[in-house]
């Protein structure tokens, strides 16, 4: 049987020094209580860490979303410009570009001259912009997230330039958060 030293103060073989009493390596050396103080201090560390770690996420989430509706609204302006064109085409390939992330409940509205009307009745050199709204209570990953209130929204206008009979277009592109 193999033995390992270890210290236990029995009693004192010389002033200050403790007897060495042998242990097989079979029987576990005993702490006293550790292992619940452990899982104490680890559930108070939790109650601050998880839901700061879940906030985290959340807000990474929500730039995610926020680019994501960026894109849509782009997408669908560049449907909304073309001639001919409806609203139509424009919910369509919102609701599209928003089904391949999948995002759902989503409100677009255009405006053409900052006028709240179909895109088929721009004529050439109006402005079309696409609004694209989400409620927030419709992605977040919070547990009991249907009870938050607010919108993400983004909007997309392409200011056009004429130059003979060319059409230049130049992007402008941001994006808005509405409590």
């Amino acid at each position: 049987m193999f033995f390992r030293p270890t210290q236990r103060p029995v009693g004192r073989s010389a002033p200050g020094r403790p007897e060495t009493v042998e242990r097989p390596l079979s029987q576990p050396i005993r702490k006293s209580g550790r292992r619940a103080a452990a899982a104490v201090e680890f559930a108070v560390v939790g109650l601050f860490f998880f839901p700061l770690l879940l906030g985290i996420f959340e807000i990474g989430r929500g730039f995610m979303v926020g680019h994501i509706l960026a894109v849509a609204s782009a997408r669908g302006c560049r449907t909304g410009v073309v001639e001919g064109r409806s609203n139509v085409d424009v919910n369509a390939t919102v609701n599209a570009t928003l089904g391949e992330a999948g995002l759902t409940g989503a409100k677009t509205t255009v405006q053409v001259n900052n006028v709240t009307a179909d895109a088929s009745t721009a004529n050439a050199g109006d402005e079309i912009t696409v609004i694209v709204s989400i409620p927030v209570s419709s992605f977040t990953w919070v547990p009991g997230g249907r009870y938050l209130s607010g919108n993400l929204s983004a909007q997309y206008t392409p200011a056009a330039r004429v130059t003979g009979a060319d059409l230049l277009p130049d992007c402008f592109l941001h994006a808005q958060g509405t409590p």
